[in-house]
């Protein structure tokens, strides 16, 4: 039975910082004061040393009893900047208070809009800062807000109107500076930085602030101006602006490692040595331990002595996330299973809402099937596939706790497997051809000839999209099944004839490889035997030696696997032939030609032909 369809890791970059980095208007909010106190401050402490639930719990009890205090707007702020607002249980509590008459209310219908923002309910998020804008509260971060909301759904001309609007208004300078970083950011993200740097042709060297500094600055290392940022950077030099300076360091460490450079390693390092308590300083760590994933072959090791190193640095909620989902990754390209599932297992109530949690109970899912554990990884693929988002991990989700489920002993779990499969091939989706063959192999396996002969036709016939591969996997599976159904009823010719026709059509598979071919021509061969033409059986299975033989005269290490087995079963099944009919000096020198070939089987061939050689008295001057 042939199974092409394996367990793939779906394709990622280890390098997935977005451009766009979490920032909130502090100034809208926070008025004269920036100064945390009282339970917020308790709260911040909390956060500090990596007690998260402790601070969660403190601005959750403090924020319910309080719902008029002005220092809420520290409390939110605190939250957003934590990115605790879009975990836990903060997005339920925001819905409810968000109708209030009230401070937490105000509050909480801007809040949610953003939290809706960062989970994808654009038009949600639009229409409650809009109600904010039209009802004159928080108005000026409100708009900016939208501008930001705007460009996260790639619509520039609304988030140019909007921006018109608040100009408009004759905002402060910081206002006008904010909005202009938004926009360069948007560029980069679209892949345009020219255009990014474009926006401050026309403000004079002495007129930069600080922020269009940085923003100009970065452009122009994104669209390699080196001239224009040594500029910029010298400005933010001179003012002194260290965290600017950094942050610009470790942007272009960024973009090293995702253009592939090698100079990432070092920039990244660079930037740690010089700005050790940089706020991107874990992030910086957590990018080196993920640009040793992608190095051919991949550092699990030094992946996870950054990710130690990492763990050492005051960690906000977002970058403690980033580091215990890239040290999964670092456990399963490391092939430490054991320790996967640990990671994992530790991973999913920890962080109930993070956008990673479908990736991360694939990777757990996988970590148990790959051990064994089967009932296990159906639990972690059944999750998987309840989740809405992702349709194709939702494929391969229901395809594999059908796999794994089929795999156990049980006739429940089979018949289980087999709906699965149903409900993946119904969707119509890249596995459903894969869904169908693996109906047909089970069916096979129990004996279900006619049933499973069903399921490789819908193959065959084209139901779906199928690959060259699963098209002669399936031809062969298709042989063999007609095969047994013709031994199951004594011997029935046409039904061998059927088998060697599905047989041939393999073999003539434009993309046939040669152990698709050596695999269809021994299986033609036991139909031809059990036919009991055996001349013609036997032709066939020299054919396949020889053809190896002229073709690699020594089959090498690289040699598919496959390769080798039908190679062997050829020769082996010739030999067997030839004893039958006695022919001792033929199945000795075609034992001893396996035994050239150097492959898993070639001891075995050769001890063959001693054998037959001290048995039957077959010596070298007798040939």
């Amino acid at each position: 039975m042939n199974q092409p369809c394996c367990f793939e890791t779906p394709k990622r970059s280890y390098n997935v910082y977005s451009m766009n980095q979490p920032c909130c208007f502090v100034t809208f909010l926070l008025a004269a004061t920036a100064v945390f106190a009282g339970p917020v401050e308790e709260a911040r402490a909390s956060f500090e040393r990596g007690q998260f639930t402790i601070g969660d719990k403190i601005l959750s009890e403090w924020m319910r009893d309080n719902p008029d205090d002005e220092r809420i707007r520290e409390g939110f702020h605190l939250l957003e900047i934590e990115g605790l607002l879009a975990s836990r249980r903060w997005p339920t509590r925001i819905e409810e208070w968000a109708v209030e008459p009230n401070v937490r209310g105000e509050l909480s219908l801007y809040y949610g809009a953003i939290v809706k923002r960062k989970l994808g309910e654009i038009d949600e998020a639009i229409a409650d800062f809009l109600t904010l804008i039209e009802s004159e509260k928080l108005v000026e971060p409100s708009r900016v807000q939208l501008v930001e909301t705007y460009l996260a759904a790639n619509r520039f001309p609304d988030a140019k109107k909007a921006i018109t609007e608040i100009t408009a208004t004759n905002p402060d300078a910081d206002i006008l500076a904010y909005l202009r970083g938004l926009e360069v950011r948007f560029w980069l993200r679209k892949a345009d930085p020219k255009r990014a740097l474009a926006m401050f042709d026309g403000i004079a060297s002495g007129d930069f602030g600080n922020e269009d500094l940085f923003h100009a600055g970065l452009a122009a290392l994104h669209a390699d101006d080196e001239t224009r940022l040594v500029w910029f950077r010298k400005e933010l030099e001179a003012r002194k602006l260290e965290s600017r300076l950094g942050e610009l360091a470790f942007e272009e460490g960024m973009l090293l490692a995702d253009r592939s450079d090698s100079a990432a390693f070092e920039k990244l390092a660079t930037f740690l040595r010089d700005y050790p308590d940089h706020s991107r300083s874990a992030d910086a760590e957590i990018a080196l331990a993920e640009k040793h994933l992608n190095q051919v072959p991949p550092q699990p090791q030094a992946a996870r002595d950054r990710q130690a190193s990492a763990q050492r640095r005051a960690l906000t909620l977002k970058q403690s996330e980033r580091l215990d989902y890239s040290s999964i990754w670092t456990e399963l390209i490391g092939a430490d299973l054991p320790a996967v599932v640990e990671k994992a297992a530790r991973f999913l109530p920890r962080w109930p809402r993070s956008e990673r949690r479908p990736e991360v109970l694939m990777m757990l899912g996988r970590a148990h099937f790959e051990q064994g554990h089967y009932p296990k990884a159906i639990e972690q693929f059944e999750q998987l596939s309840a989740l809405q988002g992702d349709s194709e991990l939702i494929e391969i989700a229901l395809f594999f706790a059908a796999k794994a489920a089929s795999l156990t002993l049980t006739f429940e779990n089979h018949e289980k497997a087999l709906t699965m499969w149903e409900t993946v091939a119904e969707r119509g989706g890249q596995l459903a051809s894969n869904a169908r063959h693996e109906q047909g192999l089970l069916k096979l396996g129990q004996n279900k000839l006619d049933d499973a002969l069903a399921m490789f036709e819908k193959i065959l016939s084209g139901e779906h999209e199928t690959s060259d591969e699963l098209q002669i996997a399936t031809l062969c599976d298709s042989g063999h099944t007609l095969f047994l159904k013709a031994l199951a009823t004594d011997g029935d010719e046409t039904l061998f004839m059927s088998a060697i026709e599905s047989f041939q059509k393999a073999e003539a598979h434009p993309a046939a490889t040669k152990a698709w071919k050596y695999q269809a021509k021994v299986r033609r061969g036991k139909c031809l035997e059990a036919l009991d033409k055996t001349d013609d059986a036997l032709a066939l299975y020299f054919s396949i030696v020889r053809d190896s033989k002229a073709s690699e005269l020594n089959l090498t290490a690289t040699t598919p696997i496959a390769q080798f087995d039908w190679l062997y079963r050829a020769g082996f099944s010739a030999i067997e032939i030839l004893e039958q009919q006695e022919n001792w000096k033929g199945a000795v020198l075609l034992a001893e030609l396996l035994a050239e070939t150097g492959g898993p089987r070639a001891i075995e061939a050769s001890e063959r032909a001693n054998q037959l050689r001290l048995k039957e008295f077959v010596w070298e001057g007798d040939e």
